[in-house]
């Protein structure tokens, strides 16, 4: 092989190399700002889920409330952030959906309380609750928020 052919060739992969870490660049930018959009949207999400906390629970809460947080829930996913929902956790925001469809026909409280006033872990409330719980943590999930950060700045 001559000079030219290696320089050729060198030529040739120093131009895929670089091609591809601009491709990958690209992919990065864009995961990053989708990751950015995704933390804006979540925080209406997030506080929608808040009605049927554990801590305390909440004793006022009506069947009724389900029904108005379902509205709230599609308002967001058409209006603000369907769209940025990773396909995880879109199937855990329609599960939610979902369980709602089937309480929305009952009425009177949403008790977490059995009839001697213990927390009740098969009730609707919890049952209700954990998937809004399960909602989050996804949500947390997608944009890393519970993740150590991967560098440490040092320390003097």
């Amino acid at each position: 092989m001559t000079d030219l052919t290696f320089a050729l060739i060198g030529a040739a992969f120093g131009g895929l190399i670089t091609y591809l870490l601009a491709i990958q660049k690209a992919r990065l930018e864009l995961d990053e700002a989708t990751r950015a959009d995704r933390a804006k949207a979540y925080k209406d999400l997030w506080k929608l889920t808040g009605l049927l906390p554990l801590y305390p629970p909440a004793p006022n809460v009506v069947y009724q409330d389900l029904v108005s947080l379902s509205e709230s829930l599609r308002k967001w996913y058409f209006e603000t952030g369907g769209m940025y929902l990773s396909q995880p956790t879109r199937d855990v925001y329609f599960d939610v959906q979902k369980y709602i469809a089937t309480l929305s026909k009952k009425e009177g409280s949403l008790s977490p309380y059995d009839n001697k006033g213990a927390y009740d872990k098969q009730s609707d409330y919890e049952k209700m609750r954990a998937r809004l719980s399960a909602l989050r943590t996804q949500l947390t999930s997608d944009i890393g928020s519970r993740r150590p950060p991967s560098f440490t700045l040092p320390t003097e």
